[in-house]
This record gives structure tokens, C-alpha cells and sequence, in this order.
């Protein structure tokens, strides 16, 4: 493996919000193998302790994340942070997660209650985004959301049958 792709391919992903595999081919033009093979060497490197970032794949971007270890004190130093989410919350989360973007009866129904208040803390919190599909207003998750630690935690929790 060539120190230099390995190289390249940290300071693309470091510069970037993040990059998919396609654009990497793209770019480097080397074959997709080479390419997967310095990524794993990448997220191998930066599994190690002495690292606050290691290398994810979300959502077909890779991308550095600061270590879970780490993650209070980047947010004391960039101002950034999501709250604890509260119980209803969290629900209206995970149900979005579970089925993808959904309308706010669409929340209701799976809810089983109103969520009218719920979806506009999410919003105001930076978690959750409106977009529109047609006449219909979806909600989703914000881009900085997805790429919170708090986000991947909650993916940790529900498991592989769609069970928390």
C-alpha cells in the first residue's frame, strides 16, 4: 500500500464533510480494492486509544468523528451540543429512524399521542428539519445531527430486529 494514497485520502476526508467511496474513485482514480484497502488501514490506525478521532462510514460518507471519550470536550471548546433527549423525544427520534422521514400524523400514529410539541423542540434543538415533499411537510434529521455522536449511541441501541 502507498503511503501517499494513504495520504491523500486523509487530507480529502480530513478537508471534507465527509466523502463518499464514488467520489474517491472519482478523484484518486485507482481501483475501488486500493482504495477500500487504505481505508481500513485509515479506521485500523485510528482505532488506536491515543487518537480522539477514529474513521466512520454513515450513510455512505467517510468521515472522522471525534471518540466518544473525547466528545465533552470538543463540545466545551466548539460550542456545540445536543442535550439530553427526554423520553418523548427520544421515541419520536427512533421512530424516524426506524421508518425514515415521516410526516408529523404519521409520528402521531406511531406515537399513539400528539407530538406537535415534541417535533418543534426537536427542531429548535437542531435535531430534526423540516422538508417538503409535494403538499407534505417531512421531518427529518439535520445533517450535524446525523453526524453526532448521539446519534450513532441511539443507532446502538436499537437492534438488528428493530427492537430497543
Amino acid at each position: 500500500m502507498k503511503t501517499s494514497v494513504l495520504g491523500i485520502i486523509e487530507a480529502i476526508i480530513f478537508a471534507s464533510k465527509g466523502v463518499t467511496l464514488k467520489k474517491l474513485k472519482r478523484i484518486l482514480k485507482i481501483p475501488e480494492d486500493e482504495i477500500l484497502g487504505a481505508l481500513k488501514e485509515l479506521e485500523k490506525r485510528y482505532s488506536s486509544k491515543e487518537h480522539g478521532i477514529e474513521l466512520r462510514e454513515v450513510d455512505g460518507r467517510y468521515r472522522f468523528y471525534t471518540k466518544k471519550d473525547f466528545g465533552e470536550f470538543v463540545e466545551k471548546a466548539i460550542g456545540k451540543s445536543f442535550s439530553k433527549l427526554t423520553q418523548a423525544q427520544l421515541e419520536v427520534v427512533i421512530i424516524i429512524i426506524m421508518n425514515g422521514p415521516l410526516t408529523r400524523a404519521e409520528i402521531e400514529r406511531r406515537r399513539g399521542k400528539d407530538s406537535s410539541g415534541i417535533i418543534r423542540s426537536l427542531i429548535q434543538a437542531g435535531v430534526l428539519r423540516k422538508k417538503r415533499r409535494g403538499r407534505q411537510i417531512l421531518y427529518d434529521f439535520t445533517r450535524a445531527f446525523k453526524e453526532s455522536a448521539m446519534y450513532e449511541e441511539i443507532l446502538g441501541m436499537i437492534g438488528s430486529d428493530g427492537n430497543v
